[in-house]
């Protein structure tokens, strides 16, 4: 369990939910440790005990709501039979997470990491899009997407949804984009079924 979703957060968990919300709501480079401190409802000292300063509070945020993304994407994938089924299932949970949880959302997908974590990964160059690749691999071997450059199939499947959460969090789209995920979904679907 990651520190956004744990209902009896700790000190340190509160002092990164803090954090994460502060980064959201302010931007990182407005956001001071004396912020998340107030936010955290914790002293100075506690935070410096754990963290040795923003940017570190900001790397352990990112390592770990990555690592829960990476988790519940790997169970979607497991769980699933297809990489229709899959596809869907990690579609409609990014959409979900939008709504429940926007600062995971926007801090994984849309922050500048390389500056504010100069040695940090963005996404894009994490474990995630060589899961999401594997999958997509194996819907081509097994026919059921048919034959196209991986990167033209992987955005062509999540890319209208990283842009949809875009426009959501951007106070563009007004309502619930759970709302879309059987529309966004046929989109995408057609896009890369095999005929």
């Amino acid at each position: 369990m990651n520190f956004y979703d744990n209902p009896k957060q700790n000190r340190r968990e509160k002092i990164l939910h803090a954090a994460l919300k502060l980064f959201f709501k302010k931007g990182y480079f407005n956001t001071s440790v004396h912020d998340i401190r107030a936010e955290a409802d914790v002293s100075i000292g506690l935070v410096y005990r754990y963290f040795k300063n923003k940017e570190k509070i900001a790397q352990v945020v990112y390592a770990e709501l990555l690592q829960g993304m990476i988790d519940t994407i790997e169970q979607i994938i497991a769980d699933n039979d297809s990489a229709h089924d899959s596809c869907r299932a990690i579609i409609a949970y990014f959409l979900e997470k939008t709504e429940t949880f926007p600062e995971m959302t926007d801090f994984l997908f849309f922050v500048r990491h390389n500056e504010i974590m100069p040695n940090g990964t963005p996404i894009c160059a994490t474990k995630v899009p060589q899961i999401i690749r594997a999958m997509v691999s194996k819907g081509m071997e097994t026919g059921e997407i048919r034959p196209m450059h991986m990167a033209v199939a992987t955005t062509s499947i999540f890319g209208p949804t990283i842009r949809l959460i875009q426009q959501r969090l951007h106070g563009i789209i007004q309502v619930p984009l759970t709302t879309f995920t059987d529309e966004v979904w046929a989109a995408a679907w057609r896009a890369v079924k095999a005929q």
